[in-house]
């Protein structure tokens, strides 16, 4: 017999098991345990965490935050918000204690950017997207510690009209992403690199938009009064306020669940790129080098958007993040106003700088971080622009200098696309991969000193296997992304039937497992198994619907490909409509196999060979439908 029959059997029967345990109703009868939970969404510390018990596979996520190691557990540090969340205080004390600590392994988190909040349907430059880290997961066997995004992006793709709020500022996607991120043991930054608020002087003014970041004829930086927009009660000030409205909605959402950001405001305000740059290095007495903004006028700018977000909006898990090129930068805001400083970019193919090491900053008592990394190791642009740097600097060898001469750093962030180490995908039809991935990245994110994300310990602990969904009313609700989704008599049940929405659950570290559920046959559209989920646009799929049985590979949607599924295999498959139906996959290394039963009938079964995600978490999903969930185990 072959090992795919084999693997087929082995599920039927895994099926058939659960199918023992079922009562008329076909969903499996799971007793409820009780942990320890904190009430979900007063966003006053771990909401999503929870106390497991002895035995208790029940249990959504674990709570391990971290204890400040000073005596009597008082905080030697802290925020300069005294009204931070609990888990901003925490993740803050941790970021200080590993700053001062020192240590030969577990001290610099390796973070890395996923992009910018461009809604799902606008063609964009940085599309916003897990499939990257997924892939260096799949690749080193971690994930890494941090994710960074641009939450304002400050450009219109393909300098075209957008809506700047809703087609560019669009959070749905990243807030769900965070909030698993974060539930899974791993930190959140954000960026921002702001539309300028002028109302004149650019290609967009007419419509009543926003200019575009950059220091040129699109910002209308030009038409822009700077002491206006920084004075309360002007128009330029409510228009700046318009603006922080928005990215408000981010930080509130996170903070409903107690998830802290880490957030740089003004990246890069130390070059001459931007509408907001000011800087007290550089020629001055050049033209060219022209800086838009004094620096009293930056700082005043640092400022109201700090007292804003932070006393008007209630944004309390922000940890302010101000990058600069060292501590004496004339444009600091003051320590009233930053939480930690953030080394200037760091890119090899840059001429002017060779690597570059904030060893120079004293930051007393701020821990330290390095704002954007890139072109290390295996780069293209490295080989055009900075020939002789080609081979001299490997993404290991900016680890192993970080702990040898800035023991003060305690995170970086590693750029996308061709700045870093996963580079472009290759993707043809029903086929996606990284062909020039470099493997050099594996040594560094291996690197004793590195911290990954299973070696954090100042957030939640995720669940391990056996885990079993238990839904009622006294559990957290799933991570879900679109659509409406509540518990029902013992069952999770998708309200709406517009577009495709997800429910995931669990650990996006697991492996190989089997994944079960038990669902009703929708009437129309389709739904079904999530497993494998690496984050809530990532996964792989089983589905029923439209007379089929689907096994598809959801993946990638905005890095040069359209989000449409890729079915790796599908049967005939038409139980009747409103019928329970029992699904089943199993993942064995690039083995997948799929199974789905109605009643007493023999089961249908599908295989596939893929390893594009290695590793991801469960739900289900529904799509142009309503569905009924009732249960989710994974083993």
């Amino acid at each position: 017999m072959s090992d795919i029959k084999i693997r087929v059997l082995a599920l039927a029967i895994f099926a058939y098991a659960a199918l023992a345990a079922c009562g008329k109703s076909g969903s499996v009868d799971l007793p409820p345990s009780e942990p320890d939970q904190t009430e979900e969404g007063n966003g006053n510390g771990n909401e999503e965490g929870n106390k497991p018990e002895e035995g208790d596979s029940t249990v959504l996520f674990n709570e391990n935050i971290y204890t400040d190691p000073s005596p009597a557990g008082v905080s030697q540090y802290r925020l300069d918000n005294p009204n931070a969340i609990p888990n901003a205080t925490n993740l803050y004390n941790y970021l200080v204690d590993l700053s001062k600590r020192s240590a030969a392994a577990d001290k610099l988190i390796i973070g890395y950017y996923i992009g910018a909040t461009y809604r799902s349907d606008v063609q964009q430059n940085y599309p916003f997207s897990l499939t990257e880290p997924a892939e260096i997961r799949r690749r080193s066997g971690k994930w890494v510690g941090m994710l960074d995004a641009w939450i304002c992006p400050g450009v219109y793709p393909d300098n075209k009209f957008w809506d700047p709020f809703d087609d560019c500022m669009w959070y749905a996607q990243i807030v769900a992403d965070y909030r698993l991120w974060w539930l899974n043991g791993g930190i959140c930054h954000a960026g921002a690199s702001p539309y300028c608020p002028s109302f004149s002087g650019h290609k967009f003014a007419s419509a009543g938009q926003y200019g575009q970041r950059l220091k040129d004829d699109n910002s209308g930086y030009k038409n822009l009064d700077y002491n206006k927009l920084i004075t309360a009660g002007t128009d330029e000030n409510g228009r700046w306020h318009k603006l922080l409205d928005h990215i408000a909605t981010f930080f509130l959402e996170l903070q409903k669940y107690g998830i802290p950001v880490i957030y740089r405001p003004f990246t890069e305000s130390y070059i001459n790129n931007y509408w907001y740059s000011s800087c007290p290095w550089g020629d001055r007495t050049n033209p060219a080098n022209a800086w838009p903004m004094t620096n009293a006028q930056f700082i005043a700018l640092w400022r109201d958007t700090h007292n804003y977000l932070t006393a008007v909006k209630g944004c309390n898990n922000i940890i302010w993040d101000f990058q600069c090129r060292d501590h004496t930068d004339t444009h600091y805001p003051g320590d009233s106003y930053v939480d930690l400083l953030a080394g200037k970019s760091d890119y090899v193919h840059w001429p002017a700088d060779e690597f570059y090491c904030p060893g120079d900053l004293n930051p007393g008592d701020m821990p330290v971080g390095n704002g954007e990394l890139g072109c290390y190791g295996v780069s293209e642009d490295v080989a055009s622009d900075t020939p002789d740097r080609v081979g001299k600097y490997s993404w290991e060898s900016y680890v192993q200098t970080i702990s040898q001469s800035a023991p003060r750093m305690v995170f970086c962030s590693v750029w996308d696309r061709k700045f870093g180490p996963v580079k472009y995908p290759a993707v043809t039809s029903g086929s996606f991969s990284y062909p020039d991935y470099d493997a050099g990245f594996d040594a560094a994110i291996n690197h004793p000193y590195a911290l990954t994300r299973e070696r954090l310990n100042v957030t939640p602990a995720p669940p391990q296997l056996p885990f079993r969904m238990v839904f009622s009313d006294d559990r957290p609700m799933p991570v879900t992304y679109l659509g409406s989704w509540q518990y029902e008599n013992n069952t999770l049940v998708r309200k709406d039937a517009s577009n495709r929405s997800v429910a995931v659950y669990g650990n996006t570290d697991w492996t190989d497992y089997t994944a079960a559920a038990t669902i009703t046959v929708p009437a129309t559209g389709e739904a079904g198994l999530i497993g494998r989920c690496a984050s809530v646009i990532e996964y792989y799929s089983l589905s029923v619907g439209g007379g089929r049985l689907k096994l598809c590979k959801y993946v990638n949607y905005k890095n040069n490909a359209v989000y449409t599924p890729i079915t790796l295999a599908s049967a005939a498959f038409t139980p009747p409509n409103g019928a329970d139906v029992q699904l089943f996959i199993s993942f064995q290394g690039a083995a997948i196999t799929a199974t789905a039963v109605v009643g007493d009938t023999l089961p249908v079964s599908l295989t596939a060979t893929d390893d594009g995600i290695a590793s991801g978490c469960i739900g289900v999903f529904a799509q142009s439908t309503t569905v009924i969930c009732r249960s989710l185990l994974a083993k």
